[in-house]
Order: C-alpha cells, then sequence, then structure tokens
C-alpha cells in the first residue's frame, strides 16, 4: 500500500466513522503507540493519545475515550480518573509537541485549512498500581513514554 492509500482509508473512516485510529508498531528504543484522527474536526474535543499497550486494546481504548467525550465528559489533565476504561486508573497530559503525529498534522493541516487541534495523552499506572512519577522503572517510563517527575498538570 501507498503512503496515498492508507490516507484515503484514514479519511473514509473519519468520515464514516467520525475518527480514524493510527496504530504505530514499536521498534528499537520506542513502545508501540495508537492516537486518534478527527476528534477535533468531528466532535471538538482532543485527540487521544496511548503509548505501550497492546495494540490489539489500543483501538477499543481510544474509541471508548472519545465516544465519551462526545457525549460530554471533560478530562482534566493531571487528576486521576477511575473511569477510563473498565475501572482501571487513568490520568491525561497535554501534549505539545505534536511533530511526529504526521496523520493528524496531514489531516488538519491538508484537509482541514491548518485547523488547530489539541492532544491529550493517556497515562495509566503499571501492575503494581505505580504512576510513572513514583517508580524507578525506566522500563516502564518508555513503555508509557512519561519521564515528569511529577504528575501532569
Amino acid at each position: 500500500m501507498t503512503l496515498d492509500d492508507y490516507r484515503k482509508i484514514m479519511l473514509d473512516q473519519i468520515e464514516e466513522e467520525g475518527r480514524s485510529i493510527v496504530t504505530i508498531l514499536p521498534c528499537e528504543n520506542t513502545p508501540s503507540k495508537a492516537y486518534t484522527v478527527g476528534n477535533t474536526a468531528m466532535q471538538n474535543t482532543p485527540e487521544i493519545l496511548v503509548y505501550g499497550l497492546p495494540l490489539e486494546y489500543t483501538g477499543h481504548i481510544l474509541n471508548h475515550i472519545s465516544e465519551q467525550m462526545k457525549k460530554g465528559k471533560v478530562y482534566i489533565p493531571g487528576v486521576a480518573y477511575n473511569d477510563v476504561v473498565g475501572g482501571f486508573p487513568a490520568m491525561f497530559k497535554e501534549v505539545k509537541d505534536r511533530d511526529f503525529l504526521n496523520a493528524a498534522n496531514y489531516y488538519y493541516e491538508e484537509k482541514m485549512g491548518g485547523m488547530e487541534y489539541g492532544v491529550l495523552q493517556l497515562i495509566y499506572p503499571d501492575e503494581n498500581n505505580k504512576w510513572p512519577w513514583e517508580t524507578d522503572s525506566q522500563e516502564f517510563k518508555m513503555t508509557v513514554n512519561y519521564f515528569g517527575e511529577s504528575a501532569p498538570r
């Protein structure tokens, strides 16, 4: 498939479903990641990004969060939530650097005339219920791609 083929699929999904989920496989020093494209344009809510979860779950999780926001749920960066997905704790942080979100950048710059869009990163604790800033595990910090020393604000 060509880049144009992938873009057409993404645009069709946004048109039909209100968003597309972009997944990126892990590589040498980078965990897997997935993010939404279309939330801002189609429902006036931020895009959602998550790192390190098994890719077979990310579509369900990102769609669930997006649908909750579409219904009016507001996720505030730095606030812990126990009702995000299946009762598991989660938190969000605002993403300022979006250079690596190629599909979203293409969509909002090329197809939406430079429309501004927001992004929230889903952050979750490890299997011991410790947040990335509460653990010394560099492996876990790398998995969730969060290296801050305190909770996001």
